[in-house]
C-alpha cells in the first residue's frame, strides 16, 4: 500500500492536494453560511392584521404592536425597541413547538459535523492516513449536508405558536436565511463529491515517501539506460572466440 502511493505520478498528487485544500474550503464556506443562517431572524416572514412578522432558528422579529419590546431606562422613560430577539425558549422540548427544538438541533449539528470532517482532511493532507480516514469524512460531510437540510423543518411551524394571539391569514415568504441554509447544505454535499473523486495525496510532511518516490525514479532511470544500450555484435564475439583459439593452439606447441 505505501509502495503504490509513493510510485505515484506528480500530476496526481498535484491534483489531489488542490482537491484537498478546495474541499477544505468549501466545507468551511459552508459553517460560514450555516451561521449567517442560524444567527437571523429573517426565516419566514408572516403578514398579520397587527403587522408582519419574522421567524428565524433562533431569533425571531415582529412589527406587529402587540409584541413590541417596551424598556424602561435608568429616567424612568419608555423605551420602545423592535428588532431581532433571542427566544425566550432555546433548546427546551417544553417550548410551544418541538419542531422548533429539532430545528435548533440540526442548526448545531451539522456544522459541528463538517468542523470534524474539516479537521481529518487537514489531518490528511499535512501529517498521516489512518485507517477509515477517508470513508469517516465522506460520511461526515453527507451527514452535514443532511442534517442541514433539516432546518428547512421551519416550514411546518405554526406561527400562532411563536406568536399567540395573532392571526394569520396570508402565506409565508421566505428571506435571506432559506438561502444560507440551502447553500450551506449544498456545500457539504459538494465536498463529499468532491472527496469521493479526487485522489488520496500524499501527506506533505512525510518526507521519507518523497524520499523513496525519488530514489525509485532514479532507479528506474538506470534501468532504462542499461537497457537501452545495443547487444555486442556477433561478429565482434566470434573474433574474441577465433583469439582464444590461438592462444590456445601456441601453448601447446
Amino acid at each position: 500500500m505505501m509502495m503504490s502511493n509513493c510510485t505515484t505520478s506528480r500530476w496526481e498528487l498535484k491534483c489531489g492536494y488542490i482537491l484537498k485544500i478546495l474541499i477544505i474550503c468549501v466545507a468551511t464556506a459552508g459553517i460560514i453560511l450555516s451561521y449567517f443562517a442560524s444567527n437571523t431572524c429573517q426565516f419566514l416572514y408572516f403578514e398579520s392584521e397587527e403587522g408582519g412578522s419574522w421567524m428565524g432558528i433562533f431569533k425571531h422579529d415582529s412589527t406587529s404592536n402587540s409584541t413590541i419590546q417596551e424598556e424602561k431606562n435608568e429616567m424612568g422613560s419608555l423605551l420602545v425597541t423592535e428588532g431581532c430577539f433571542v427566544y425566550d425558549r432555546i433548546f427546551d422540548l417544553d417550548a410551544p413547538t418541538e419542531i422548533l427544538f429539532i430545528i435548533q438541533l440540526c442548526a448545531v449539528i451539522a456544522p459541528s459535523l463538517a468542523f470534524i470532517g474539516i479537521l481529518i482532511s487537514i489531518l490528511e493532507l499535512f501529517f498521516c492516513q489512518f485507517l477509515g480516514s477517508f470513508v469517516t469524512t465522506s460520511i461526515l460531510f453527507l451527514a452535514a449536508s443532511v442534517v442541514q437540510s433539516g432546518t428547512f423543518g421551519i416550514f411546518l411551524i405554526d406561527p400562532v405558536l411563536i406568536y399567540p394571539g395573532l392571526c394569520f391569514d396570508t402565506e409565508c415568504e421566505i428571506g435571506d436565511a432559506v438561502y444560507f441554509s440551502a447553500s450551506s447544505a449544498f456545500a457539504y454535499f459538494i465536498s463529499c463529491v468532491l472527496l469521493c473523486c479526487s485522489p488520496r495525496p500524499i501527506p506533505c510532511l512525510q518526507q521519507d515517501c518523497g524520499n523513496r518516490n525519488k530514489k525509485y525514479d532514479g532507479l528506474s532511470s538506470i534501468a532504462r539506460i542499461r537497457t537501452s544500450l545495443p547487444p555486442p555484435s556477433i561478429a565482434a564475439t566470434n573474433e574474441t572466440l577465433n583469439y582464444d583459439d590461438m592462444e590456445a593452439r601456441r601453448q601447446e606447441q
